[in-house]
């Protein structure tokens, strides 16, 4: 008899380690691992351990690509092994996305499955939990009154407990236990820890006889007799974990309540903090927006500062020409003052809407209206022209036979220049700045020859008399 069942296990191990070959050389194909768990699946009931090793080949195979329904088949597997080979469950909290994905779909048998699987990993943390009262007690005073590894230890399992609650603020509640440590000794801190954990012991058991009786009931409607006896087994088990030491579940009431206040005060001082940040933000806020205000301020205050000087040095330029008397006819001479008296008016006009307005917002709109009034665009050309031919006869007509390709606005440019006004008269009338005449004149200069410099050409054609 003995010689039969090692020849059984010898079969198992030589068929187990033949599909794991053949899994391996799937993987390296297409890549699927839909086999392999379905080898793994139907060697479950007979030969778990080979089950495991399979599982694993289909873990450690680097080609094999698994969809989210062979994901979710994976973990229920895992589990399944895990609990029939006796090893540790608490690290297979990963079924409860088998759960949710089979219970989406219709396997009803791949869904009592995975509940059973999800009843077996909490009955374990509800186990864990049940032991840390009695653990904690048999210490040794000397070991409990100090803060070692025992503190640590049970701190650290109710806090990774605690987390796989649902909606349990677990940074807020980690943050609160720091505190706890902090502000209480050892032994106020041991007996919040232990009253968490017998909260936490109900939660877990309860959810675990949830899945149990859900698994079972599809499983009969499925007839699978195999995962009904596994329920009956977990069913025992959780007879025997609600029958042991915390039926009652009597907690102690004052340590809850310690708990209780110490989470809301925590809760508290975090809000206090975050409400201090808002307003620290919101002060940074109304800084940069008042920094941004005071920039503008100025800016705009330089500008029409710069605006009032320039003004007041075109008028005083204007003020102070004097027509060249060796040059002047009586005509262009009276045409020359005609035009500067113009000028004349126009910046006082300008100087007067600076000051009325005050903050230099007088439009564009508004100073173009007043060159107009003074500087008609076709008047003010012929005006110029005439000055010019007088002061220098057929000299502009000849650049302009010469130079066919200068414009209306080139010849007026040129005409200005050598009539001798100066250059705040030039940009009013041309209605230009400083900058855009700069560049006016050097396009100018390029029509008539590369590399000339417009001054000069007007200097050379031009001589004062």
């Amino acid at each position: 008899m003995k010689i039969r069942i090692d020849i059984f296990r010898l079969a198992v191990a030589v068929l187990a380690a033949a599909v794991i070959i053949y899994g391996l050389s799937c993987s390296s194909g297409n890549g699927k691992a839909t086999p392999l768990l379905e080898t793994a699946d139907s060697l479950m009931a007979s030969d778990p351990q080979a089950a495991r090793q399979v599982l694993s080949s289909v873990a450690d195979g680097k080609d094999i690509r698994m969809s989210r329904a062979e994901r979710a088949y994976y973990l229920l597997l895992v589990a399944e092994a895990d609990y029939l080979c006796g090893e540790p469950m608490i690290r297979d909290t990963a079924v409860h996305g088998a759960v949710e994905f089979f219970r989406s779909g219709a396997q009803k048998r791949l869904c009592a499955r995975a509940l059973l699987m999800r009843a077996a990993v909490r009955q374990e943390m509800a186990d864990t939990l049940a032991g840390l009262g009695s653990w904690w007690n048999a210490l040794p005073a000397s070991e409990r009154a100090g803060d070692g590894e025992s503190m640590r230890l049970l701190r650290s399992v109710v806090r990774s407990m605690y987390t796989l609650m649902p909606d349990c603020g677990a940074e807020q509640y980690a943050a609160a236990l720091d505190s706890l440590e902090r502000r209480t000794g050892v032994e106020e801190a041991a007996e919040v820890y232990l009253s968490l954990a017998r909260g936490l012991f109900s939660y877990a058991a309860g959810q675990a006889a949830d899945d149990i009786a859900l698994g079972m009931r599809l499983a009969r409607e499925e007839g699978d007799g195999r995962v009904l006896t596994l329920g009956e087994e977990l069913l025992g088990k959780q007879s025997v974990l609600m029958g042991g030491t915390y039926v009652g579940n009597r907690a102690d009431v004052e340590a809850l309540r310690l708990a209780g206040l110490i989470l809301e005060n925590e809760s508290l001082r975090l809000q206090s903090a975050e409400a201090r940040l808002q307003v620290m933000a919101l002060v940074l806020v109304l800084a940069a927006v008042l920094a941004v205000v005071l920039a503008g301020a100025g800016i705009l205050w330089l500008r029409v500062r710069r605006l009032r000087l320039e003004n007041c040095a075109l008028k005083a330029s204007i003020e102070t020409f004097e027509v060249s008397p060796e040059s002047e006819g009586a005509e262009a001479g009276e045409g020359i003052q005609s035009v500067l008296r113009d000028m004349v008016a126009l910046i006082g006009e300008m100087n007067e809407a600076c000051g009325r307005d005050g903050d230099g917002s007088t439009s564009t709109v508004d100073i173009r209206k007043m060159l107009d009034r003074y500087f008609p665009e076709e008047e003010v050309h012929d005006r110029i022209r005439r000055i010019c031919d007088l002061l220098y006869p057929g000299v502009l007509s000849e650049i302009e036979r010469e130079h066919p390709s200068l414009t209306r606005n080139d010849l007026l440019l040129i005409a200005l220049m050598a009539c001798g006004f100066p250059t705040g008269a030039i940009c009013a009338v041309r209605r230009l700045n400083v900058h855009s005449l700069n560049v006016q004149k050097t396009r100018t200069a390029r029509k008539i020859a590369p590399g000339l410099r417009l001054s000069d050409f007007v200097a050379q054609n031009f001589p004062r008399k």
